[in-house]
């Protein structure tokens, strides 16, 4: 459907909808070059529950689900 979706509900956790977009390039790039020290990277959205803890910014949500050991990186337009 053309309906823009204004809160983050369980379409925005659907993880059968392919990651596109400069940043993936970007870390597949980064494989590339890393000569197989990085194997492989799994994409998924940061957790349900550091976003209710941080609903004002995605990106310390992100950083949360980092801290609590769910992933090891994030990938998105910020620096840690």
């Amino acid at each position: 459907s053309n309906k823009i979706l204004t809160v983050t509900g369980n379409e925005y956790y659907d993880n059968s909808v392919p990651y596109e977009g400069v940043y993936p390039i970007f870390v597949e790039n980064i494989m590339k070059i890393s000569k197989g020290d990085i194997k492989n990277v799994t994409y998924t959205h940061r957790s349900k529950v550091s976003s209710d803890l941080h609903p004002a910014s995605s990106f310390t949500a992100a950083v949360q689900d980092i801290q609590d050991g769910l992933v090891d990186m994030g990938v998105g337009p910020f620096w840690i």
